[in-house]
């Protein structure tokens, strides 16, 4: 969908869009305009060439009596309403009558059965409605069962949802209500903001395993010798190799490069460029028993594209148009955390197992639910070990887990990211906002600049933040990791900027503490 969009001229889009559902192309089928003689007509009309009606406003009193056969979508906007047995009946009748086969002509011919179950065919879209809904999950358990019930093929997507919500009791609070958090002010980028693959966090030293690049996807003569033992060596990339995978990457093509490197002047500039695919190493992770130089040309291509397609994702998602300032200014609590859902593929080949852990009786977390990998969940025990200390010194904590909201961006660079988790801290003299990041081993090396960052707060005078008074203050705590020795140096700095001078002051000023 983002290629097809990607070549169109989006004010056409629009304008199209505008044109398809306006005033006279929507049908508001109410009670009220069913009276009218004309819209009764459009709506048993639909299928006609003729028939101008794009979208249907539906209650209840299409239930009974209304057959569509060119129905492709309904969406569910009644938000808060009822989610009962009688309801998802009701709903399920609607869907059962928008679901009727339309038997459309191919080749000449017309069919009243599915076509396409087994094809790998776009027209499959035909044969298929989507219902669209927010996710209640009450609401969608009655639904499935009536679906069930009503006989209504539904299928699956392979995805489970895991959900979490901010506790009622975290959104009375003031710091909820009336709170910010504190990202950087940006400003507009340069072409000589981007003037390498560094600038968008991709690596030009690219390590791969060839099972993972070539056999499970393409199939391989040497397939029998996955899962022996391995070694490394080094792939050399022919310009020839590399212009191949370019080529069959659109996204690669230079009119549309030139958007995300504006520093470049040419493809070839991209191909030999020691900023760019001119330094590019790839390291191969082989079987024992094959060489490198064994590899076919088409296994050199996609070990290529796959490197390729990371860039691409990379490139993507670290341009901005916008650059880091060390200006701090406060936004929203409540604009920026909110209830979450994470979808989590039930095919997905991946090691990692994330997991919904309850919270409820953990009141310094502010959600009901901490969903997260192992990783994660290891540091969510270390804050719990830490919480009684914690609360020793400060008058407020709160662990926030940042889904995908808050983001800040290297200072004076262009690569952002956003924080795994914020500590909000508050005590009589200050409030505290501290970002903690879990980092897998594997990408410790990769993401230092993402540490060096987050340190620096405390640390770079240019660091200004703007706030109704001076009392907001801004940390960063080194990688939380699985690596014994640096996650030593995490607890080390953890312990130094939020609890050591703290409980000394605690200490001393006790009227417990016997001075003899």
């Amino acid at each position: 969908m983002y290629s097809y969009y990607d070549g169109k001229d989006l004010e056409q889009v629009i304008r199209d869009l505008k044109w398809d559902f306006t005033k006279e192309t929507t049908l508001n089928a109410n009670e009220q305009s069913l009276l009218s003689e004309n819209n009764a007509l459009l709506l048993n009309t639909l299928e006609d060439l003729n028939n101008p009606i794009r979208s249907i406003f539906a209650v209840a009193k299409l239930n009974e009596g209304w057959d569509v056969l060119n129905l492709f979508d309904i969406i569910r906007i009644s938000e808060g309403a009822a989610g009962t047995k009688t309801a998802t009946d009701s709903e399920a009748q609607l869907i059962g009558r928008g679901a009727r086969y339309y038997p459309f002509v191919l080749e000449g011919e017309k069919s009243y059965l599915r076509r396409f179950d087994f094809a790998g065919s776009d027209l499959k879209i035909i044969e298929t409605l989507h219902y669209h809904t927010i996710n209640e999950s009450a609401y969608i358990k009655n639904l499935e069962q009536s679906l069930a019930a009503a006989d209504i093929q539904v299928k699956e997507d392979k995805y489970y949802r895991l959900e979490a919500k901010v506790k009622p009791k975290i959104r009375k609070l003031e710091m909820f209500k009336n709170g910010k958090i504190y990202i950087n002010r940006i400003t507009p980028t340069t072409s000589g903001d981007y003037q390498s693959f560094k600038d968008y966090d991709v690596s030009t030293s690219y390590e791969v395993e060839y099972d993972a690049a070539v056999e499970k996807q393409y199939g391989s003569k040497y397939e029998t010798l996955s899962g022996t033992k391995r070694h490394e060596e080094q792939l050399l990339v022919s310009v020839a190799i590399l212009q191949k995978a370019l080529q069959r990457n659109k996204f690669f093509r230079f009119n549309n490069l030139k958007n995300y490197v504006p520093s470049i002047s040419s493809m070839k500039e991209f191909i030999v460029s020691n900023n760019f695919l001119g330094a590019l190493t790839i390291k191969l992770s082989l079987p024992v028993g094959l060489s490198v130089n064994e590899l076919s040309p088409k296994e050199r291509l996609n070990v290529v594209e796959k490197f390729l397609s990371n860039a691409e994702s990379k490139i993507r998602l670290n341009y901005m148009k916008e650059r880091g300032t060390p200006v701090f200014e406060g936004v929203a609590f409540s604009q920026l955390i909110d209830d979450y859902v994470v979808e989590i593929s039930t095919v997905s080949h991946t090691s990692q197992i994330i997991e919904s852990r309850p919270m409820g009786n953990f009141d310094w977390y502010v959600f009901d639910n901490a969903i997260v990998n192992g990783l994660e969940k290891s540091m969510l025990d270390f804050i719990i070990d830490y919480i009684e200390q914690l609360k020793a010194v400060y008058d407020e904590v709160y662990l926030i887990r940042n889904e995908r909201k808050v983001k800040i961006v290297e200072i004076d660079g262009v690569r952002g990211f956003m924080p795994d988790f914020l500590l909000y801290l508050k005590d009589t003299d200050y409030t505290y906002q501290v970002f903690l990041e879990p980092k897998g081993d594997d990408r410790i090396i990769q993401d230092k600049w993402k540490e060096d960052f987050l340190l620096s707060l405390s640390t770079n005078p240019d660091v200004e933040v703007l706030s109704e008074n001076e009392n907001v203050r801004i940390l960063g705590i080194k990688f939380y990791t699985s690596n014994s020795d640096l996650k030593r140096e995490f607890k080390e700095d953890f312990t130094e900027k939020l609890l050591d001078n703290k409980l000394e002051k605690v200490e001393f000023n006790s009227d417990d503490i016997d001075l003899d």
